[in-house]
């Protein structure tokens, strides 16, 4: 059977050609190799080994405590502006629906309430 890669460029080990290689690992290769980022995971990878992740996790909670502090003490910010939602069998488009939903309900509510007490938005 023969493979054709999907996309081409980046020649890589024969950059001075501008035909893909037909040897594989490369001729499936497209594009360049990202170097920095691999070289630069690896030396995060060192640091977090060095240092160690309690710690990292402590110093990252004692920065938010302060940033939590410093954006409550602002007028207008309340403390619901301040919280996240996290969960680990909660997917992102799950979280951004339920609070989407929330915010729906919320909108909801006040016009309700806006009804009640005879507000009419679309008044001009």
């Amino acid at each position: 059977m023969k493979l054709r890669p999907l996309l081409q460029g980046g020649t890589g080990t024969e950059s001075k050609s501008r035909v893909q290689p037909c040897e594989y690992p490369e001729g499936f290769e497209a594009g360049t190799i990202n170097a920095p980022a691999i070289i630069g995971l690896g030396y995060s990878a060192a640091y977090v080994n060095k240092i160690g992740a309690e710690v990292i996790g402590c110093y990252e909670e004692e920065l938010i405590c302060r940033l939590e502090e410093r954006l409550a003490a602002l007028p207008d910010v309340t403390r619901e502006m301040l919280m996240t939602l996290t969960a680990d069998d909660l997917r992102a488009a799950e979280g951004g629906q339920l609070a989407e939903d929330d915010l729906r309900d919320a909108e909801r509510e006040v016009e309700e309430e806006a009804v009640q007490n005879g507000v009419n938005n679309c008044e001009k």
